[in-house]
């Protein structure tokens, strides 16, 4: 099979789960302009403030290179020539003072800790990380799931299944836990529940390559003709991968119809021939842009990197954004995710590459799809976020934060945003006297951060001007503690 990674087969993680968003609210405010910004925290320069926001708290979270897929081949070949591979959107979003946090003994920072080692296909060091967050929180369901990746992957299959039968108990539509039963059952020889389980994850969306190893389970039961038309339907599904076209021509030679198989291994080999020429094509491009002058390195990865092949467009976009390309990096992006609309990948570098360059109104739509695609990507989510937020789209940059914030609590960068966009809210209606809807949003900013004596004492005035004289007098105790 093609030299990739555990992580790419990982799939959409346990902590996707449907998030409540804002609803909508009385009289919102015009989220546009500037002038309610201004009036909303309070200050006579409001331009200026803002984008001492966007300087203090969006760039610094994204500040690091694009993203692109581990794309198996190619990034172990980047790493045995002691080139630096793309890496994983975690180690990017990582500053070394959230490394530092991350050695605490939260569950969701020994989560964090787990998933880089996963991303890293360092799946024995991520097992323990996994356990120790289960430990302090049994339902994080996300943990449970990652734990039986890592244990899919270095070959403890009854611990992988206990722990994607838990998954599959607490969230019986979670497709990929059963994607991996099914793995499992097939890598124990039970080859009936196999098939029961794979079929039934590919009766709708692909999740994974369950048509491969559902066509395998079929081939391996002795029904050629089932097992060839469910790898037809694969072929279809994922052309460029040669292990399908492998099985088929073993299908085809075990039924007899010795012609179709051997143009079946001939395409099988053809197509393992590309995955290397990918990655030498890769390496060559790295090396250009690191050795050559920008023009002749962007001229040089275009050749190279050229045509309709997604993954080829998609590297060569990350590789010149890496190199401060911005504009010529667009250009596969759009391209691939023109090709390819549902690969995540393609959608969130090109939103990334467009965040960068400050383009925000056309980073949007790319990052909307990219949450789309995975929910549960935090690199995603808070960049449509910050997005919103350098929009002034304040309801729909809330939606986003709170979310990121679920995602991951522990990052300081996103909980200071996420207490910015709740107090310029919370301001806004106070300042319009709609006390009520004021009293929410500054209640849950001072969740954050309660140490703020401003905003208790406008609590305090807000309680005060809709006969909440109670609590009223507890804000303005916890405003004069403050001060």
């Amino acid at each position: 099979m093609p030299e990739r990674s555990i992580g790419e087969e990982r799939g959409v993680s346990a902590g996707a789960a449907a998030l409540k968003f804002e609803p909508s609210v009385p009289t919102p405010f015009s989220t546009g302009g500037w002038s309610n910004r201004k009036r909303a925290i309070g200050l006579t320069n409001g331009g200026l403030r803002y984008l001492f926001l966007v300087a203090m708290f969006l760039f610094p979270l994204f500040n690091g290179p694009c993203v692109s897929r581990a794309q198996g081949s190619a990034e172990k070949a980047l790493a045995q020539n002691g080139l630096s591979s793309h890496g994983g959107a975690r180690d990017f979003f990582t500053s070394p003072a959230q490394e530092k946090k991350f050695t605490s003994q939260s569950p969701e920072a020994l989560l964090e800790s787990g998933l880089k080692a996963l991303g890293q296909d360092r799946y024995e060091e991520a097992i323990p990380f996994f356990r120790q967050a289960l430990e302090l929180d049994p339902k994080l369901l996300m943990a449970r799931y990652d734990l039986g990746v890592a244990y899919f992957a270095v070959g403890k299959y009854a611990e992988a299944r206990e722990a994607f039968e838990e998954v599959l108990r607490l969230n019986p539509e979670h497709l990929f836990a059963a994607y991996f039963l099914g793995r499992v059952d097939l890598a124990e020889g039970d080859l009936d529940q196999a098939i029961r389980r794979l079929e039934a994850v590919s009766k709708g969306k692909p999740v994974a390559d369950e048509l491969y190893y559902l066509g395998s389970a079929y081939f391996r039961k002795g029904e050629a003709d089932k097992a060839i038309r469910t790898l037809k339907q694969a072929a279809i599904a994922k052309p460029g991968d040669y292990r399908i076209h492998l099985l088929l021509a073993r299908c085809y030679q075990t039924s007899g119809k010795a012609s179709e198989g051997r143009k079946e291994y001939e395409l099988s080999e053809k197509l393992h021939g590309t995955y290397q020429t990918k990655a030498r094509e890769i390496i060559q491009c790295q090396q250009s842009l690191a050795s050559k002058p920008k023009e002749e390195a962007e001229t040089e990865c275009r050749r190279l990197l050229g045509g309709d092949d997604p993954t080829k467009l998609i590297s060569q976009g990350v590789l010149l954004a890496q190199y401060g390309l911005y504009d010529h990096a667009v250009i596969p992006l759009a391209k691939a995710a023109g090709i390819d609309p549902e690969d995540y990948e393609a959608q969130f570098n090109l939103g990334l590459t467009y965040f960068k360059m400050k383009r925000y109104q056309e980073a949007k739509k790319p990052l909307e799809a990219a949450v789309t695609l995975r929910p549960e990507s935090y690199d995603a989510v808070a960049l449509l976020g910050s997005v919103f937020f350098s929009l002034a789209d304040d309801f729909g940059a809330l939606r986003q934060l709170r979310h990121a914030h679920q995602l991951r609590p522990d990052d300081e960068k996103m909980t200071a945003l996420l207490f910015e966009e709740l107090r310029i809210i919370a301001q806004h209606y106070f300042a319009q006297k709609h006390y009520q809807e004021s009293v929410p949003y500054f209640e849950e900013a001072l969740s954050l951060r309660p140490d703020v004596a401003e905003l208790h004492s406008q609590l305090a005035l807000a309680y005060t001007a809709l006969g909440e004289e109670t609590k009223a007098a507890r804000e303005q105790s916890a405003a004069k503690h403050q001060f």
